[in-house]
C-alpha cells in the first residue's frame, strides 16, 4: 500500500516535535507515513542537537521503510533516547521504539511484531519477486529485533509470521522493552494543536486503517495467543548460542560419570 500516494489527498498535519535546547520530544500517534510525515521528522531529527529524544508512541505501524528509516536515525543520534509506548507499537512502530535507549511500558500497553505486508498486482512472476523482497524486508527487521533482545533471527522471524502480540510483563521478558511504569515519568508538552478532518477526509482514514490492519492475523492482544514459543526459544537458546567453555564442561562432566578422563 503506497501510504505516501493517499497521504496528499487528506489535511493530516506531520508528527508534532517540540524542542528546546537540551530535549526533543516525539509524538508518534498514528500511521507511520500516513498521520506521521515521515520525511518531516527525519529533518527534525537529523537537525537536533538535543541531548535528550523522547518518544511518546501509541501507533499500529505503517510504512515498513518509514520505521527502518526513524529507528536508524534515533539510533544514529547521539542524544539519550527513552521511548514510552503509552498504548500500542504494532508493526512498524515496534522497529521505531526498538531505539530507545529505555524503552517503558505501561499497565495494558501492547506490542506487536508480524511480517511484512505488502498489497500488489501483477502476474506470478511480478508476485514471487514481490514474495522474496517481503522476505528480505521481513529478515532485516528480524535482525533488529535481535541486536535488541538477543536470540537467533530465526527466532524473532518465526515471532514474527506467527503474528505476535506482547504485554507489557511479556515484552519485558522477552527483552523488548526495559521498564514498566504506571504513571510516565516523561514530561509532555501541550502542543495546541487540534484536528478537524471533514467527512471526506475522515471516510479516507477509516479506509486506510481498514486496509492497513486487514493482513492481521489477530485482532488484538486480547485475541492472540500467549508468545510461549518465542519467550522459550529466547530461555533456552540452541547448541549454537551456547558459550564453547560451556560445552567443553558438559563433556568433561558427562565423561566423569562414566568413568572416563579428559
Amino acid at each position: 500500500m503506497n501510504l505516501a500516494a493517499l497521504r496528499g489527498l487528506t489535511s493530516h498535519r506531520s508528527v508534532i516535535a517540540l524542542t528546546d535546547s537540551d530535549t526533543l520530544q516525539i509524538d508518534l500517534y498514528g500511521i507511520i507515513g500516513w498521520d506521521i510525515w515521515t520525511e518531516d521528522l527525519m529533518s527534525t531529527i537529523g537537525q537536533s542537537t538535543a541531548t535528550a529524544i523522547n518518544v511518546m508512541v501509541n501507533s499500529p505501524g505503517g510504512d515498513a521503510f518509514g520505521g527502518i528509516a526513524l529507528y536508524n536515525a534515533l539510533a544514529g543520534h547521539p542524544a539519550t533516547v527513552t521511548v514510552d509506548i503509552q498504548g500500542l507499537a504494532a508493526s512498524a512502530a515496534s522497529i521505531v521504539a526498538m531505539a530507545g535507549n529505555t524503552i517503558i511500558m505501561h499497565p495494558g500497553s501492547t506490542m506487536m511484531i508480524h511480517d511484512a505486508i505488502m498489497y500488489s498486482s501483477g502476474n506470478a512472476a511480478e508476485h514471487r519477486k514481490d514474495a522474496d523482497s517481503l522476505d528480505k524486508i521481513s529478515d532485516g527487521i528480524a535482525s533488529v529485533y535481535a541486536t535488541r533482545a538477543g536470540g537467533e533471527v530465526t527466532t524473532w522471524r518465526q515471532a514474527m509470521l506467527d503474528e505476535t502480540w506482547l504485554t507489557s510483563d511479556e515484552a519485558i521478558t522477552a527483552g523488548l522493552a526495559t521498564r514498566i511504569e504506571t504513571g510516565s515519568q516523561l514530561e509532555l508538552e501541550d502542543t495546541g494543536a487540534t484536528e478537524n478532518p471533514d467527512e471526506e477526509t475522515a471516510a479516507l482514514d477509516a479506509v486506510v486503517r481498514g486496509l492497513f490492519t486487514a493482513g492481521w492475523r489477530w485482532k488484538d492482544r486480547a485475541h492472540a495467543p500467549p508468545p510461549t514459543k518465542l519467550i522459550a526459544a529466547l530461555a533456552h537458546p540452541v547448541p549454537d548460542q551456547i558459550s564453547t567453555d560451556r560445552r567443553v564442561a558438559a563433556l568433561r562432566a558427562a565423561l566423569a560419570d562414566y568413568g572416563g578422563n579428559s
